[in-house]
């Protein structure tokens, strides 16, 4: 039996199947979490084990930052790097064995990056998405010159199986990789080298309407991911003094022409389909982000902040849909007690640093208080985010700039603008940072 000699440590692993996969799961992977880890866990020792040691962070910690960074490496968490570091070692050795598949590899890293999140080791959780791009970025390569030589019969068995493995890479692991970046490059990881060669050059074809939310929602990861991208070479630039090329504005009003393209797609969709409520849920996921982003790429250019006032509008609409999203929590969490049995913890962004964003760059200033009383309602913690520590900076920089208010508008005068509130990732074991 693949459970054979793991003695009380399967109680982990019954814990992540009855718990936590439905804890982690938001509604972008919860296929990834409650089906794909599981089946994989069955056969692959590697991920079995880091399953295990997941299984047993999620339920021995509450999941806020404060309690991962003073939580010290004693005999409570013996468990937690026994089975980390024995998947570690069991997966460099399956990779050398003719079997091993790259979806091996791809499920393990994405358990580990999980596993750093809820750690908050940034460092390590973005290394191992490194590792992770450089897998897919190769496994393309390698079958792309596959196709170009002609090496492949597809009436063959072998061919069919690597299909299926294709599926499953493209259609599942993919996307979760893609969706990840957007929460690395929002937190500043060092990612632009190789996304040159993983990410696709975003496109919106106007002439054919999305046919499903999944459609919706898979043409949104890489212009989101482009415009955090353009966004940081156009702030590099103005920082020190640098005015961004032709090509770089070219290439801004092509991602902005994206993003509007996308967004009228959607609304076609939810014009012409009657969405099911979970759908209607994760369109507004989508469109929190998409306000977001959108907002933050039309006034990348703006040093002293002024241009964010033209989109109150977009502010006010990214605070409905996420209010959505977060009554629609409360109402899934009232129904599954056993949800809240594990750590409040989510791995994909959603919802705390695109409020956090709003909380900032909207100055009016009854928008940008119901966009952090949103924040106080203590949301999951996404990856690195933390709604509360979120919600005490933003208060914060509400209370620095409304001392100095424009005596027209009532919002904060320009001069005490602030262009960013960054949080250091370092905290001391009483929570200060």
């Amino acid at each position: 039996s693949p459970l054979s000699g793991l003695g009380n440590n399967v109680l982990y692993l019954e814990f992540y199947h009855r718990c936590a996969s439905r804890a982690l799961a938001s509604n972008f992977d919860s296929e990834f979490w409650s089906r794909i880890v599981l089946q994989m866990a069955q056969l692959e020792p590697s991920v079995r084990h880091a399953t295990i040691a997941l299984g047993y962070l999620i339920k021995t910690e509450p999941g806020d930052a404060k309690w991962a960074h003073s939580a010290p490496v004693i005999d409570n968490r013996k468990t937690l790097l026994h089975h980390y570091n024995k998947a570690v070692r069991l997966l460099v050795d399956r990779m050398a064995e003719p079997s091993y598949s790259v979806e091996i590899g791809l499920v393990t890293c994405l358990l580990f990056v999980c596993i750093e999140f809820v750690r908050c080791d940034f460092r390590a959780a973005f290394s191992h998405l490194i590792s992770g791009l450089k897998i897919i970025t190769e496994w393309r390569y390698r079958a792309q010159l596959t196709l170009q030589n002609g090496a492949l019969d597809p009436q063959s068995l072998k061919t069919k199986q690597a299909t299926a493995g294709d599926e499953m890479i493209n259609g599942k692991l993919v996307p979760m990789f893609t969706r990840a970046i957007t929460g690395g490059l929002i937190y500043g990881a060092p990612f632009e080298p190789i996304l040159d060669n993983y990410c696709m050059p975003p496109q919106i074809n106007r002439e054919r309407a999305f046919s499903s939310m999944l459609e919706a929602q898979l043409a949104t990861y890489d212009i989101r991911n482009a415009a955090l991208l353009m966004i940081s070479v156009i702030m590099r630039k103005l920082r020190v003094g640098i005015q961004p090329s032709p090509q770089d504005w070219r290439k801004h009003a092509h991602l902005l022409n994206c993003h509007e393209s996308w967004f009228q797609e959607l609304q076609r969709l939810e014009r012409e389909e009657k969405l099911p409520e979970k759908e209607t849920i994760l369109a507004s996921s989508l469109k929190v982000l998409h306000y977001t982003v959108y907002v933050a790429l039309a006034c990348a250019a703006d040093v002293d902040q002024m241009s964010y006032d033209a989109y109150l509008s977009s502010f006010q609409a990214m605070n409905y849909h996420a209010r959505v999203v977060i009554d629609s929590m409360d109402s899934s969490d009232s129904s599954l007690g056993d949800k809240k049995a594990g750590a409040h913890f989510t791995f994909e962004i959603s919802l705390i640093p695109t409020l956090y964003h709003a909380a900032l760059h909207c100055r009016c200033p009854a928008t940008r208080r119901e966009t952090v009383a949103l924040l106080e309602r203590n949301p999951p913690r996404e990856a690195l985010w933390d709604a509360k520590q979120h919600a005490m900076v933003a208060r914060r920089a509400i209370d620095i700039e409304e001392k100095e208010l424009d005596p027209k508008t009532g919002w904060p005068a320009q001069k005490v603008r602030l262009a960013y509130a960054l949080i250091s990732p370092n905290m001391d074991a009483n929570g200060g940072f």
